[in-house]
């Protein structure tokens, strides 16, 4: 059973000034992890291949995690999630969007100062407003109805939906915090997001039984996931897989629980 969202990953060719960046919002370091081995089923997700990665996990109250990833490189495209920052003072950012529409609500499309991290966020907001830091993303996508349809089998439900958007919410069973994923249409959204895109790039969730999970998408959703592979992170063992959306999404599916824990503190 898919139980909650685990994280967002965030892949930076400057790790350390996006660990900054997140503290300074109010994200506090959780742990960091040094030389992790790559598992061999993440090679048909990235453009290039590393053997080892950094890693740096933060967390946040009521917020979404974010996972600080260094690959020792980054493609050069940009990554297909874009996060709303809620708290974030506008001298930390620089405008290259625009403002957005998204449902009412006037959004700023923009970057982190100095930074490859674009994110839109929240017009007017003085850093010290809104309790939350991080409690939905925008996700880009060509097609609606096929990335709906995925994201609902990975345990989203859906919220509401008009011409050219849709909006899911997951609830974690783990906790009583609620998160969105608003889905915009547009035709000219990128592809098969890879996880070495700069920025956020990668849906992690969190599963209490990677096998059952993993057979459940084939058999009633006719998803083709990758092999599950296993690999230690902050010297806790990880069965993880992940699985790529009809519209070139990537989730990462990690096991929890017993052998499968993964130890945030």
């Amino acid at each position: 059973m898919i139980a909650g969202i685990d994280h967002i990953a965030l892949s930076s060719g400057d790790c350390g000034k996006a660990v900054r960046l997140m503290e300074s919002l109010g994200y506090r370091l959780a742990f960091s992890d040094c030389g992790v081995k790559n598992p061999a089923i993440k090679r048909d997700y990235m453009t290039g291949t590393c053997l080892f990665h950094d890693l740096s996990f933060l967390k946040s109250e009521g917020s979404l995690n974010i996972e600080v990833i260094d690959h020792g490189r980054v493609n050069g495209r940009r990554g297909s999630i874009m996060p709303v920052f809620e708290n974030a003072p506008r001298h930390m950012f620089e405008t290259v969007g625009g403002r957005e529409d998204m449902h009412g609500e006037s959004l700023l499309n923009g970057r982190f100062y100095g930074s490859d991290i674009h994110a839109y966020f929240v017009e007017g907001n003085d850093g010290s407003s809104h309790p939350r830091t991080l409690s939905r993303i925008v996700v880009k996508t060509p097609d609606i109805a096929r990335s709906a349809s995925f994201w609902s089998a990975l345990g989203f439900r859906s919220v509401s939906a008009g011409d050219g958007f849709a909006v899911l919410e997951f609830g974690s069973i783990m906790n009583r915090d609620r998160f969105l994923l608003c889905l915009e249409e547009a035709t000219g959204a990128p592809g098969a997001w890879s996880l070495d895109d700069a920025g956020f790039n990668c849906i992690a969730l969190a599963s209490s039984s990677v096998d059952r999970d993993r057979e459940t998408l084939i058999m009633k959703n006719g998803i083709r996931p990758s092999g599950i592979e296993s690999l230690t992170v902050n010297g806790k063992p990880l069965r993880i897989f992940f699985a790529r959306g009809p519209c070139g999404e990537i989730a990462e599916i990690i096991g929890i629980g017993g052998k499968n824990e993964k130890t945030r503190e």
